[in-house]
């Protein structure tokens, strides 16, 4: 016990904590932290308990120097991400190529840059 009392396990940390999960496809493991405005927010998913330690501790580093970016802020739009497929497309025939590029840019002129 600290001399605040507070009781802190192997899983639980000023920082977050990590609790486990049992799901049909085994166990999974979820982080808890907060923003560094002090929203509780969480991540699920992670196969091991070492992956969510790791996946905590860049967070808190990520806060510490300045750089985090929340997952909401840290989405591509979907021009960017259109855009970056089409140029990876290489074994495509060229009306199948032209198709999507229509597709994707009627997509952007009637919606906007949306995230994807």
């Amino acid at each position: 016990m600290s001399a605040r009392g507070w009781i802190l396990s192997d899983e639980v940390s000023s920082m977050g904590s990590i609790s486990a999960c049992d799901t049909a496809t085994g166990r999974r493991y979820q982080v808890r932290y907060r923003t560094p405005g002090r929203q509780q927010t969480d991540k699920r998913g992670f196969r091991t308990k070492r992956e969510a330690e790791l996946y905590l501790a860049s967070l808190e580093l990520a806060k510490a120097r300045g750089d985090y970016v929340p997952a909401s802020h840290a989405g591509v739009t979907f021009g960017t991400w259109s855009e970056r497929w089409i140029v990876s497309l290489v074994q495509v025939k060229p009306s199948t190529l032209q198709g999507y590029v229509s597709i994707t840019r009627g997509r952007l002129n009637h919606s906007g840059d949306r995230r994807h």
